[in-house]
């Protein structure tokens, strides 16, 4: 479902200015998506395109999420994405991923309750109308699920 990336190359820099590498520690999580391409010349579109592609998401993010009763993680994560993504307002799955960690990490004045699923030792914390279930510790824990109440 996912592989490592070495190193993402920043685009070619202007005259006068420094090309830089950029090493990011990335994974390719499954996600179909469509690139419109439009060349133009001026203010005149002369001609598009429409190509297939997969968005990559960075480790730091993945490695948030526990695979739960799925086979891996990023089939945790693909799972989640198609079903909750819209409902908590993203559009993409490293926008869901993001928002799943960024709630993790704000959860001062959330609620808390134990979830019988099939992982055990899952805690879905509440607040603002969305939950995260985290597996394990609040702080050290990962997250299993993240939704809209």
């Amino acid at each position: 479902m996912y592989k490592s990336l070495k190193s993402v190359t920043v685009l070619k820099a202007k005259p006068g200015t420094t090309q830089k590498t950029v090493n990011i520690n990335m994974k390719k999580c499954h996600e179909d998506i469509s690139v419109y391409t439009v060349a133009a010349d001026g203010g005149d579109s002369i001609g598009s395109s429409t190509t297939k592609g997969s968005r990559d998401i960075p480790s730091d993010l993945l490695n948030m999420w526990n695979r739960g009763s799925f086979s891996s993680a990023s089939a945790s994560l693909n799972y989640h994405f198609g079903k909750h993504g819209s409902g908590v307002g993203t559009s993409n799955i490293v926008s869901y991923a993001q928002s799943a960690k960024n709630f993790k990490n704000n959860l001062s004045g959330a609620k808390s309750s134990k979830v019988n699923g099939s992982t055990p030792n899952v805690t879905r914390w509440k607040k603002n109308g969305k939950y995260n279930d985290i597996y394990g510790s609040k702080n050290a824990g990962k997250i299993i699920s993240y939704g809209r109440q």
